[in-house]
């Protein structure tokens, strides 16, 4: 193993036969009028928020050099203030904390191109994350090198940079790397339309891909590296499990059939595809605790296919409206006795069609599964003292009051409820649940 020298002052170290300086500077470029980036979040504008999140090892000070002369030091920690060991910066203006600093608003006001600066102690970074909805940034590359960040242990970065040196991450590099989350690759990227197999040589428990590159009906799985995972060193550690933007996937790509040699995974997600009915692996992997499907494009037809996933906890139905569709859940949810949250979130569906039909769905897996009226709401009893999420941004529209139907008697009679509003009180009332409605 190569020796890691390490200095008092300037923490220069030395591993694999490469020397590197902790304070070496991060470079990122976008056109815009502030930072962090974002053409939609000028001056009197709050429509998108997006940060820069470095968490340490320990007490550190971060330096932002903004290209146009100014410089900001920012210290994870602050006089009678406690360590936090973490900076975020963000142009989320209503946040606030002594260790957050806000949007910078460039002086010349004007959205051109800025190159910024950002130095740190690299060899202590522990968690690094840069998220948010940048769409109109040029594509580029992020200069991270990972051979400098020894002790990191997750990195996210999504909606920002469109490639990533991928292959510069290894095992060795990246011992304690346990949670990747690379969202986007863009069109000039090697990996645009196939997984890296550099990622799947390390044991990693939560993995995040995504591509416009995946929307494409005329590759197989073979083709985007997807039937790799359930073969590799990844997929025998991996937890959880996300694939974004593959909306070209239809039923004959389906889903790679080794995925069912996937049994440490307890979470699997899909933001969206063209399937008519979940892909036949699932079915076999009984062993989910989360199953979260978007399907934006209206394609699915059916809600069989998990019916064997019986100890799943949590069900989100993400951008998918087509829900509406099917008045109940199929009877084999019955058996879903362990499960505890449903979500269908997103404002596309801030309609009362939409919303009585969810509601219904739920309030008919509920009763007919003759759940107790009375009883604990900590999971030890199915169906009782569930999370059911339906907000939207701009408050959900349903039929009716949520007031007691006729003929309701706490703990005795659920009544006659005569729309969504009266069936959302008694799920909450009588069964304990926890309805969210209003984002």
């Amino acid at each position: 193993m190569a020796t890691i020298l390490r200095s008092a002052i300037g923490r220069v170290l030395r591993a694999g036969g490469k020397a590197y300086i902790g304070a070496e500077p991060l470079i990122l470029k976008g056109t815009s009028a502030t930072f962090p980036f974002s053409l939609l979040n000028n001056p009197g504008s709050t429509a998108v928020n997006s940060a820069l999140a470095l968490n340490f090892l320990g007490p550190t000070t971060v330096k932002i050099d903004y290209g146009n002369g100014v410089v900001k030091y920012l210290n994870t920690y602050g006089p009678g203030q406690a360590y936090t060991n973490s900076v975020v910066i963000t142009n989320n203006i209503g946040a606030s904390s002594p260790f957050t600093d806000g949007i910078y608003y460039y002086p010349d006001g004007q959205i051109i191109e800025r190159t910024v600066k950002i130095s740190y102690d690299r060899g202590s970074l522990l968690t690094f994350s840069f998220s948010g909805n940048t769409w109109n940034l040029p594509q580029q590359p992020l200069n991270f090198a990972w051979y400098a960040h020894p002790r990191l242990t997750s990195f996210n970065c999504s909606g920002f940079v469109t490639d990533i040196n991928i292959s510069g991450l290894t095992a060795t590099t990246n011992p304690y790397l346990k949670i990747l989350n690379v969202a986007f690759f863009g069109s000039t990227s090697q990996y645009y339309s196939k997984i890296p197999l550099a990622v799947l040589d390390i044991k990693i428990e939560s993995l995040t891909l995504g591509s416009y590159g995946y929307n494409n009906q005329n590759l197989s799985m073979a083709q985007m590296n997807i039937d790799k995972i359930a073969i590799s060193e990844t997929g025998t550690t991996l937890k959880s499990l996300t694939l974004q933007n593959q909306t070209g996937w239809t039923d004959e790509q389906g889903l790679p059939d080794n995925f069912v040699n996937l049994t440490a995974l307890e979470t699997i997600s899909f933001n969206s595809a063209r399937y008519t009915s979940f892909p036949a692996p699932l079915n076999q992997m009984t062993w989910l605790k989360t199953f979260s499907y978007g399907n934006q494009y209206s394609y699915l037809n059916s809600l069989s296919g998990i019916d064997n996933c019986i100890n799943l906890e949590s069900l989100q139905f993400l951008y998918a409206p087509r829900l509406a569709i099917f008045p109940t859940f199929p009877l084999s949810w019955n058996n879903f006795l362990k499960l505890r949250s449903i979500s269908y979130f997103n404002s596309s569906t801030n309609t009362a069609s939409y919303t009585d039909v969810y509601v219904g769905q739920v309030y008919d897996l509920v009763t007919r599964s003759n759940t107790p009226l009375t009883g604990a709401n900590d999971g030890s009893i199915a169906f009782r003292g569930m999370t059911i999420d339906i907000r939207a941004t701009s408050g959900t529209q349903f039929t009716g009051a949520i007031q007691a139907p006729a003929g309701f008697v706490l703990g005795s009679s659920n009544g006659n409820p005569a729309n969504a509003g009266e069936k959302i009180y008694v799920l909450r009332q009588q069964y304990g649940h926890t309805v969210s409605l209003i984002a």
